[in-house]
């Protein structure tokens, strides 16, 4: 067996899998030192899309972040929205609180309670 993520890391756009922790790991590596998340919002139209919440930087890096990990990911794996946030919810342990984050981002799934 090769285990290539958890159910809640895949997400569908358009039909394709995209893997969330995939690209999670494509941004840590290209970006070591800046705190960041890949999630995904519901889309009427694609089924789902790919997010990115960045913390503590300017818009203006966190667009030319997005440009260039656009550039060398599939189309659908491309990320459709970005946001900044000044700090991300974190547990006392510093683990970011990823259903917390995404509530504040306005973003919930069935399994995560409105």
């Amino acid at each position: 067996l090769k285990f290539i993520g958890r159910a809640q890391d895949m997400i569908k756009v358009n039909g394709e899998l995209v893997n969330l922790s995939r690209l999670q790991e494509l941004f840590q590596t290209l970006l070591p030192d800046v705190s960041l998340v890949v999630t995904s919002s519901p889309n009427p139209r694609s089924g789902a899309q790919v997010v990115v919440a960045f913390e503590s930087i300017s818009p203006f890096l966190a667009e030319a972040y997005v440009e260039k990990i656009n550039a060398q990911v599939s189309p659908f794996e491309r990320v459709q929205a970005l946001h900044v946030l000044e700090v991300f919810p974190r547990t006392p342990l510093g683990k970011i609180k990823i259903a917390e984050l995404r509530a504040s981002l306005g973003y919930f799934s069935e399994s995560e309670p409105a």
